[in-house]
Parts: C-alpha cells; sequence; structure tokens
C-alpha cells in the first residue's frame, strides 16, 4: 500500500532541516481490506473546519491544526507532551484506487479516512 518508510523519512527530514521548524506527525492505524484501505489519524482537539484530506497523484495528505488553548501570554509550561498548532501527514499509495469515492469523517478525535480500491475484474457482456 505505502511506499518504502525510509524515503518518506528522507524527504520529511530534509524538509524539516531546510524549514527550520518542528513538524508534527499525528499517530495513524491503516489497513487494507479486499476493497479499501481505511486510515485512522488521533488528531483529538483538532478544530473540524481546519482538518483537509487531499489526493495528489498517489499521495494522500491529511492536514490540520489543533488550536492551544487559551491561557495567559506569560505562562511558563513546565510539562509540554501535548502538540498544539498545524500538523501534517503525507501517505503515498502505491495501489489502483478509486479517485472519486475516498471518504472521511471526524468523530471523538479520530479522523477515519476511507480509500476504495478500483475494481480490477469486471465481467463483459457477450453480445
Amino acid at each position: 500500500m505505502f511506499k518504502d518508510p525510509f524515503e518518506e523519512f528522507e524527504e520529511i527530514f530534509g524538509n524539516l532541516v531546510r524549514s527550520g521548524y518542528r513538524v508534527y506527525k499525528p499517530p495513524i492505524s491503516a489497513y487494507e481490506t479486499d476493497d479499501e484501505f481505511v486510515i485512522y489519524m488521533a488528531v483529538g482537539g483538532a478544530d473540524k473546519t481546519s482538518l483537509k484530506v487531499i489526493y495528489d497523484n498517489g499521495t494522500l495528505i491529511i492536514s490540520g491544526k489543533r488550536p492551544e488553548p487559551e491561557g495567559p501570554e506569560n505562562r511558563i509550561y513546565h510539562i509540554a507532551e501535548i502538540y498544539f498548532g498545524p500538523f501534517e501527514r503525507r501517505l503515498y499509495l502505491n495501489a489502483d484506487i478509486d479517485v472519486d469515492n475516498i471518504t472521511s469523517k471526524y468523530e471523538n478525535g479520530l479522523l477515519e479516512v476511507k480509500i476504495p480500491k478500483k475494481k480490477k475484474t469486471i465481467q463483459i457482456e457477450v453480445e
């Protein structure tokens, strides 16, 4: 389903070094059935309106933003394990997929993306 994970790491790491800022990649789980690929991304606290799912020439791009809670400007964190701000994941799909029927939904902090496979076998009527 996906390209070599080291290839993705090299691309992300190279972009990180060149851009000079931190890139957050929310955790995902993905599985495949005979009919589709299903991806879950943990994005609890994300603003639903900021979530974007884009398919572009073999790459699924999922992005969004988790806004920082309101608070005083002069706060000093002692522990900061929760990432706030923009995030993005790029998944390289190596399969024939039905682009027109990709769906996504966001519920209880989990984004679900369903990517149907193109049917490879069709029956041709004989005239």
